[in-house]
């Protein structure tokens, strides 16, 4: 391209800024970019191929050039300016072939997959507000206009996170513990989205006999010939674990890779069969080398070829793996754990990015998990940060050196209340000069042919503003070469006035000497890598984050991995596990007829994630499909090691996993409890679905006969008794308890500062309920034992169907409960805090009968749903919300047997069929309250007492609930 000045381009907010670049070239400079870029990755995937074969011909002792060899080829991988753009002949059947452009691309919409086709998308997946999608050029102009959508995020190629070392000369390996003799992920499924999967491998195959461990594998680099075909996203091929079968029985009869086309090149020490055989190696070739939940089964998708084209996947397709391994999880009825080891050193780092939002969306159903590695971007200089005050600047320093010859890319991510003007000077000669203010975007071409392009457009994904300079390197160009300066003037500061900027992994090179990568795009001012290195999608939410230790006592954080906290504040990751010179169960070419090692040694944060995502599979084991990301998470936290550390640490998170303590959960000197519901044992956190209706919380009258529900009067003097069974499961004497008895109005999420104390007494001398006060302290509680005490109250008046929520919470210097201060104190996570929501009504009552509550919306960055349950056997339940709450768009979302049956009057009304009815997502904004209820007509009688119970989630999490209950 010849040089041009800079000039103002069309600002198209809706568009990310690389899709907005590419839509500016005309047909034939797409063309060729795409053809350059491919045909870079394909030489690199042939280089990567031949030394492959050598490789395997090769004894083990003699492997070790080769493996460096292969790490430097490797190395050379790059995310494309192109990516995302789908090549001529590579669009897959599901796409109608119309000669339009098609993009891989996130779309961010409160819209349905219909409306989308309507605009001429073709959706793949969906998980809360963020759809995945093959979109063509002719649709994004309908995209930009319709109201519903609100972004459109090119895909972008992702690599795996790496590994320092590859060896085959196992030396001193370090193989990690199992969880334990009776835990070992039976029951549950753990799936991984890497590269490649030996699937001859023992370690991946059941004793005896030849049967896989692998349920399905779906390769998405594949197309489907003969009889082979895709899933419902519409490329690549699945095959099922019939399919791996019959091809294992048939070999070495029937050569390798026949049946089953996946890895057919051989590929030697995969990435994939390492990852997966951390987390569920079975160690039937060596007993010794046994991965952390070897029972478990396993589902596969095979994100990247890497001798060939496909040797990068986009960061589009890997959600649709996610999506795709939970539902076929889902389907099975079993609970999963899914690991990543790849990601991204561009996004916001908060969580919000197109990505993290899906993935969290995941999450919000029990019996999930993601597990993804923290990353090796440490020691890189690929981060930097500033704080400016208002009418100040800094400037950054880019360093490029000769051997930054790809494109590449930065990112100045700052907050939302701020405005930043930007100005980026380019070496020369002449320099160039480019400034953008917020809401403009700029473009030049230097005199050697890179155009740099600035966009200071909203993103319209976060709280947060983006700045975003690429720069597009043509053929036998080179990275602006010298120094980059990156002027950043705060024009105005409402906010924190921090910035934050991350370079791409695009020049990026692996050293053979010091087995490390070596960046040669580079800060050199205001450098930051002690925080804030983390890749993406390592900041998502709910996803449990991984860092690398060295396996030592005390262990030692890597120098690479990835630290944290995330840039809104967050604790990342959450533990760190050893990734250290581990060993693993290594690929081999099944095509060469020689003896080939079966196991090596690796290093880096995608080998420590696998190990956690197979521990998570474990605790589905012992806990069941009713965990939560959250409850894994408390778990980790729990029991995580913090010796010489301070907690929370960047590296570390909350510690280093300790395996024995995780899954035996050995009993505390004083653990102080109160019944979430009739099934706890008080073992943390309860993972029941019912956990307000604590039996240990009893109403009575004054006269101390149990009552169904609290008697509503005027208030004043106190109408009923408030009896409070508090146990001691501990192993000593607990002293000076304290108990706390709070109230409020019936609601299925009650934060703290509803809980209210006017109208609870205490027993003045006499033991009459006259005396003011919501607090009592039993003085000594022996272990195994409990002790009672009691309230007196006096309700306010309300509605008979309302029900009331009594509190409960214990505190003993000991064993205390920190409130909000602590990251998992919700109702379930701590033993020492209990409610009770429960309605009573006569079934003599006639119907309907009826239950009036309060929702309300939880933490701000929570999307809040309702379960609705019953155990009536039978008759009509029927649950009403305001039609605000759940907007007409998503009606498809609500799940279960339910419909919809009537929306009148601003309110909408939805039925329970034989299962649970789910409503995710409702509208509501933190602390916003709106009116709800339950009827039910035609139960048929029973003898014991049912319930119809409302379950309140927030991020997949239970955070209270009500229940009406009939009673004979």
């Amino acid at each position: 391209m010849p040089p041009t000045a800079p000039a103002k381009r069309q600002p198209r907010p809706k568009l990310d800024p690389r899709l907005a670049m590419l839509l500016e070239l005309d047909a034939e400079e797409r063309r060729e970019l795409v053809s350059r870029e491919l045909s870079r990755i394909e030489d690199i995937g042939a280089e990567l191929k031949a030394v492959n074969e050598d490789l395997a011909s090769f004894p083990a002792r003699a492997q070790e050039p080769m493996i460096h060899k292969l790490r430097e080829i490797y190395g050379r991988l790059f995310a494309p300016m192109s990516a995302g753009l789908l090549a001529e002949g590579a669009l897959p059947d599901s796409v109608r072939k119309t000669g339009d452009p098609v993009f891989s691309a996130f779309i961010l919409a409160d819209a349905t997959p219909d409306r989308l086709a309507a605009l001429g998308v073709t959706v793949r997946s969906q998980a809360g507000d963020v759809f995945t999608a093959f979109v063509p050029q002719s649709a994004i102009a309908r995209l930009e206009e319709a109201p519903e959508v609100r972004y459109v995020e090119l895909a972008r190629s992702v690599v795996p996170t790496g590994s320092s070392t590859d060896t085959t000369q196992v030396l001193a390996p370090r193989t990690a513990a199992r969880a334990s003799p009776d835990f070992n992920g039976t029951g549950a499924i753990v799936g991984v989205i890497d590269s490649t999967l030996d699937l001859y491998h023992p370690d991946f195959r059941k004793q005896p006999g030849f049967a896989t461990r692998v349920l399905g594998l779906w390769d998405q680099t594949l197309a489907p010939v003969r009889n082979e075909i895709s899933p419902s996203f519409g490329y690549g091929v699945e095959y099922t674990r019939k399919d791996i079968d019959d091809q294992l029985s048939a070999f070495p009869g029937t050569p390798a890779y026949q049946q089953v086309r996946h890895n057919t090149g051989g590929e030697v020490g995969s990435h994939g069969t390492a990852v997966a055989g951390i987390a569920t190696g079975n160690g039937r070739a060596d007993p010794t080398c046994v991965g952390s939940a070897p029972g478990a089964d396993i589902i596969f998708v095979a994100q990247a070829d890497p001798h060939s084209a496909n040797a990068l996947a986009d960061n589009v397709q890997v959600m649709d793996a996610f999506s795709y391994i939970f539902a076929r999880a889902e389907a099975l009825g079993l609970p999963c754990v899914v690991n990543l080891s790849n990601g991204d050193n561009l996004g916001s780092h908060d969580g919000t990015s197109m990505g993290e939002r899906f993935l969290d969306a995941l999450l919000e159903k029990p019996g999930r998990a993601i597990t993804l590695s923290a990353g090796n971007s440490t020691g890189t200089a690929c981060h930097a940060t500033s704080t400016l005050a208002q009418g100040t600047s800094t400037t950054l320093h880019m360093s490029c050196d000769a051997q930054a010859v790809l494109s590449d890319a930065v990112e100045i991510w700052y907050d939302d209340d701020d405005r930043f003007d930007v100005t980026i000077t380019v070496p020369g000669p002449p320099p160039l000069t480019l400034t953008v203010s917020p809401g403009d975007a700029v473009t030049a071409i230097t005199p050697s042919g890179v155009q740099v392009v600035v966009d200071s457009t909203e993103t319209g994904i976060s709280g947060a503003n983006r700045v975003s300079v690429l720069f597009l390197v043509p053929a036998g160009a080179a990275m602006p070469q010298g120094v980059t300066l990156i002027e950043v003037h705060a024009t105005q500061v409402n906010g924190s006035g921090t910035f934050h900027a991350w370079i791409d992994r695009n020049n990026r090179l692996y050293d053979p000497v010091t087995m490390k990568e070596i960046a040669h795009v580079f800060f050199t001012t205001w450098v930051d890598d002690k925080s804030l290195t983390l890749g993406t999608p390592g900041t998502a939410r709910h996803a449990i984050t991984v860092g690398n230790h060295d396996g030592k006592v005390p262990p030692q954080l890597a120098s690479t991995s990835g630290l944290g906290p995330t840039r809104d504040g967050r604790v990342k990751p959450e533990v760190a596990a050893c990734g250290e010179n581990v060993r693993v169960p290594w690929s081999c070419n099944r095509g060469i007829d020689s003896p080939q090692s079966l196991y090596g040694e690796k290093s880096g944060t995608s080998f420590s994630a696998p190990y956690v995502a197979g521990i998570c599979a474990c605790l589905f084991q012992r806990h069941g499909l009713s965990l939560t990301w959250a409850h894994l998470k408390q778990l980790l936290a729990d029991t995580a090691g913090n010796q010489q550390l301070t907690i929370p640490d960047r590296g570390f998170g909350f510690g280093y996993l300790q395996v024995g303590p995780l899954i035996g959960n050995s009993p505390r000197a004083v653990d102080v409890w109160i019944q979430d519901d009739p099934s706890d044992t008080g073992l943390e956190p309860n993972v029941a679905t019912v956990i307000w209706a604590s039996p240990d919380i009893e109403i009575l009258d004054m006269a101390r006969v149990p009552v169904a529900n609290p008697s509503r009067g005027p208030g004043g003097a106190a109408t009923n008794i408030v009896r409070v069974r508090v146990r001691n499961r501990g192993t000593q004497v607990a002293a000076n308890t304290q108990v706390h008895l709070a109230w409020a109005e019936g609601a299925t999420y009650v934060p703290m500062d509803a809980w209210q104390t006017a109208g609870l007494f205490v027993a003045a001398t006499g033991g009459a309920f006259t005396q003011p006060g919501s607090t009592q302290q039993i003085a000594s509680l022996p272990p195994g034992q409990f002790a009672e005490l009691e309230f007196g109250f006096a309700p306010p008046a309300g509605p008979a169907d309302r029900p009331l929520t009594l509190i409960v919470q214990l505190q003993n210097a000991q064993d205390p409960w920190l409130g909000a201060s602590q990251p998992w104190a919700l109702l379930g996570t701590r033993n020492n805090l209990a409610m009770r929501t429960v309605q009573v009504v006569a079934a003599s009552h006639p119907s309907p009968w009826t239950m009036q509550f309060t929702v309300a919306g939880a933490a701000a960055s929570e999307s809040t749903g309702l379960e609705v349950s019953s155990e009536l056997g039978g008759g009509q339940v029927v649950l009403r919300l305001p039609q605000s709450a759940l907007p007409l768009a998503r009606r498809g979302q609500v799940t279960g047997e339910a419909r919809i049956v009537d929306v009148a009057g601003g309110e909408v009304e939805l039925t329970l069929g034989q299962g649970p009815l789910y409503v995710p997502r409702l509208v509501l904004g933190p602390g916003q309250p709106v009116g709800a209820s339950i009827s039910v007509t035609g139960a048929p009688a029973a003898a014991v007492p049912r319930r119809v119970h409302v379950a309140q989630r927030s991020g997949g999490q239970i955070v209270g609930g009500a229940s009406l209950e009939v009673r004979p």
